[in-house]
């Protein structure tokens, strides 16, 4: 096993006697720093042979959902050896795949093809895999050696690209969306349209302690009056004290995806897809990238440090909503503190099927997506707002708006003009209302665009990771004392 310094971030480390020193920065590293560094895929680079026959003539079937052999049609999908023991991490340990990107690494890669002996040129930029100009043999590349540009694991497609579409199509069918957006960008929405994406994603398991502090109110009873109650509240000092274990919490390891609040790209688009059947996952191996496209991964385990003990605080206090049974009247969480006792990162790619769309405005262009899940066809999208359409809503909701003023407006006109001698200021004042009522009107059709706008574009839909990613619990240990009785008005 390869060790990482976790201050530098070299791998030029001594071990003795269960010390290690870091050759490059000279810092003393712990045994809870230490990186470790595993390999879980040993895929070697080159031919990918059929185990039925030898050929290399191997991609991935979206029909039979497996890697097929186009000589003799064996199926089959290589299961990776990684174990799933939680309770047991301690320190940080990163599988080859995801150790830290190293973007000074020559983006041609020379592989020897094993079919006639010729040497092939890989863009690892481009695509991981080629063919043998010579012998037509299919070769992958699957280990770039302490760079982290290979996976670990992949999840192949699992639905087809006319599902894909069919969910697309249902997606822009339902209600305002139907109504306001764009009709080319609807229109565009064919098979020959969309395309399927591998996406990076880093994947870990977390071994971590958790302890929480924090004030819980339970209503006894209440009495009511004419216009409040009043509840008498018993208040309580609660501890909760667990270990905490985290299965696949995964994060999206290209820059511009992990950006949710980037107005111009809508990637929480991408993020509102979550969550993949993750253990699931293969061996990977470049043969499943033929047909489809592929993202790189460019951020490391050390940029999501501060996100990583964000989610697990989040994580931890999910369960506990289960004692607002008893604390119906909330429960306010003072401090939050969780210690990671051990973690692994893996590199995986997750299938999503692409729709896009760019949009341009009077200053800036904005690239519009509807996502869906390849294997659950979960969709989420953004979609740009069709401005003829809203036109003419608006200008139907404000006629429809001026037929049912006007009568009322005449009615009252005719009574003031036989009913009071200075009819004309009272008309005048009417006039000016009318001309407030119209204004307020354009506001209000002002609104209801804006508000059209942030429907089509969805930015709110992210996925709620607190609750869907898998987690446990054990040793879970409840302090909670009954410190004040009080009485409120509400």
């Amino acid at each position: 096993m390869k060790y990482q310094c976790p201050f530098c971030h070299e791998y030029d480390i001594n071990e003795k006697n269960e010390e290690y020193f870091c050759n490059n920065c000279s810092k003393k590293i712990s045994k809870d720093e230490i990186i470790h560094i595993k390999n879980i895929n040993n895929a070697k680079n080159g031919q990918f042979n059929c185990p039925g026959c030898g050929s290399s003539e191997v991609m991935y079937s979206k029909k039979n959902k497996a890697l097929e052999c186009k000589y003799c049609g064996y199926l089959f999908n290589e299961k990776t050896d990684d174990d799933n023991k939680i309770k047991k991490l301690k320190g940080i340990i990163k599988t080859k795949g995801s150790i830290d990107y190293d973007e000074t690494v020559d983006n041609l890669v020379v592989i020897k093809c094993d079919g006639c002996g010729a040497e092939v040129v890989i863009d690892i930029n481009d695509k991981p895999v080629a063919r043998c100009q010579w012998c037509h043999s299919i070769l992958t590349l699957n280990d770039i050696a302490e760079t982290g540009r290979a996976p670990d694991k992949i999840l192949p497609f699992k639905l087809s690209r006319e599902e894909a579409v069919s969910k697309m199509k249902e997606f822009l069918q339902q209600g305002r969306m139907n109504y306001f957006a764009n009709e080319k960008f609807k229109n565009g929405v064919t098979v020959d349209n969309i395309m399927g994406v591998y996406m990076p994603y880093l994947q870990v398991d977390v071994n971590a302690h958790a302890a929480l502090k924090g004030i819980g109110k339970h209503i006894i009873n209440y009495k009511k009056s004419k216009k409040k109650k009043k509840y008498n509240i018993e208040i309580y000092d609660i501890e909760r004290e667990f270990d905490l274990y985290v299965d696949d919490l995964i994060f999206e390891s290209n820059t511009e995806r992990k950006d949710l609040e980037c107005d111009a790209r809508t990637n929480n688009i991408i993020n509102a897809v979550l969550p993949f059947d993750t253990e699931n996952a293969l061996k990977y191996t470049g043969n499943y990238l033929i047909g489809f496209n592929s993202e790189k991964r460019n951020l490391n385990q050390n940029d999501f440090r501060d996100e990583i003990e964000k989610k697990i605080i989040d994580i931890s206090k999910e369960p506990l909503k289960k004692d607002s049974n008893f604390y119906n009247d909330g429960i306010e969480w003072k401090e939050c503190n969780t210690k990671i006792v051990g973690s692994k990162w893996i590199s995986i790619f997750l299938p999503i099927w692409l729709y896009s769309f760019q949009e341009n405005q009077d200053d800036r262009k904005i690239l519009h997506y509807i996502a869906v899940n390849g294997r659950t066809g979960k969709v989420m999208g953004s979609a740009p707002i069709d401005i003829d359409n809203t036109k003419k809503s608006n200008i139907a909701m404000l006629f429809a708006f001026g037929c049912i003023l006007l009568p009322f407006v005449l009615i009252l006109v005719s009574i003031i003009l036989t009913t009071f001698k200075h009819a004309y200021l009272i008309i005048l004042a009417l006039i000016i209302l009318i001309i407030l009522l119209i204004l307020l009107g354009v506001v209000a059709l002002k609104t209801n665009y804006k508000s059209a706008i942030v429907l089509l574009r969805n930015k709110n839909a992210k996925f709620d990771y607190a609750k869907r990613t898998n987690k446990s619990f054990s040793h879970i240990v409840k302090n909670d004392k009954k410190i004040n009785v009080t009485q409120e008005l509400r």
